[in-house]
């Protein structure tokens, strides 16, 4: 499935954006239509998939010693394979179910029940989760960047607002490859 999200581009899905943001009262960012528009899966759960995950080319390093080495072997940073670990991720894609009310779909995207009481995500979308050996982290597009993020969301108090745990890449592209272990 994963090719399939590679080598389809976007726009393959005629979405009626001007409709899904009249209904939102905002514009989408391009990188979320970009993400969205590629293909439809049959699953309404998205899909799963393995990849290796190395940090150094997962992780984009911001300069946050805490976050930019978070993701070792379950927290530690003495026990960590540089040659990677198999990580398994789901992707939430839009579904043949969900084409049928794309308004509300994008509605729950970034409403979604995980951070409306708990976290204050701002306008985010979530797409997904890596079940890394820290536990799940989760996976978002931000609406006003553009730039693909991921948070361990165990803190409730902490201000994901403005700031979450980091970036995985700044573009749909980008992304994809790098859950395909292609991005050199």
């Amino acid at each position: 499935m994963i090719k399939k999200l590679i080598n389809t581009s976007a726009g393959s899905v005629k979405i009626d954006w001007e409709r899904i943001e009249s209904y939102l009262g905002f514009t989408i960012h391009n990188n979320i239509k970009n993400f969205y528009s590629r293909i439809v899966v049959d699953d309404k759960r998205g899909f799963k998939g393995r990849m290796k995950f190395v940090r150094e080319k997962f992780i984009i390093q911001m300069g946050n010693d805490k976050y930019d080495r978070f993701l070792f072997n379950n927290g530690n940073t003495n026990d960590y394979d540089e040659k990677g670990n198999d990580t398994y991720y789901i992707l939430e894609l839009l579904s043949s179910n969900d084409l049928e009310d794309l308004p509300k779909k994008f509605e729950q995207l970034f409403n979604m029940e995980i951070w409306q009481h708990i976290y204050n995500m701002g306008k985010r979308v979530y797409i997904g989760s890596l079940m890394h050996k820290v536990g799940d982290v989760s996976l978002f597009i931000n609406n006003d960047s553009g730039v693909f993020e991921w948070a361990y969301l165990q803190d409730k108090y902490q201000n994901y607002y403005d700031n979450p745990n980091g970036i995985v890449a700044y573009n749909a592209h980008d992304f994809i490859l790098k859950l395909s272990n292609k991005l050199e």
